[in-house]
């Protein structure tokens, strides 16, 4: 298991979602030590980002793990599969014309939204589409496999070599 940069992973992640957009599920959450981490889940593939600070305006790194076990966190309360979902265009249109809607419309509008099958966006011919969900927790996120919980801690050692070398008296 090697450590990479954000921008391979999301290279990496994107690749295969466009291959098959089902089956994703996104988890944001701050590790142990008090790094900003993602948790993207897949069938197969599964990656593990990290950032020093979300403020740094530097990347973070990451790294991909094949052993997973999705049922671990389907259990949760929201088990959405994230992507992209196109709007109805007489949603769209409602939105435009800013018609007031009840919260119980509201909430029925997202769910069926969310209830569609994930895609990519070059195959939606809506004029607005939706991404999600990325469920957010507080806490850190749990460990759902050995290959997991061994790159959680390269990716805190790295992350703890970074903080020493930056040197803020400039």
């Amino acid at each position: 298991m090697h450590i990479i940069s954000e921008d391979q992973v999301w290279v990496e992640y994107w690749e295969k979602y466009r291959r098959r957009p089902e089956d994703w599920r996104m988890y944001s959450g701050i590790s142990s030590k008090g790094y900003p981490e993602i948790l993207i889940l897949g069938k197969k593939d599964s990656w593990l980002l990290r950032r020093e600070s979300l403020y740094s305006g530097k990347l973070g790194i990451g790294g991909r793990f094949s052993e997973t076990n999705q049922s671990e966190m389907e259990r949760g309360e929201m088990n959405t599969q994230f992507g992209f979902r196109p709007v109805p265009k007489k949603i769209v249109k409602r939105l435009a014309t800013g018609q007031e809607m009840n919260p119980d419309e509201r909430t029925r509008i997202i769910t069926d939204i969310l209830s569609q099958t994930p895609t990519t966006p070059d195959r939606i011919r809506s004029p607005l589409m939706v991404q999600g969900p990325l469920v957010q927790s507080t806490n850190p996120l749990p460990v759902i496999s050995k290959e997991q919980a061994e790159l959680d801690m390269k990716l805190d050692l790295e992350l703890d070599k970074w903080k020493r070398r930056i040197n803020y008296l400039h």
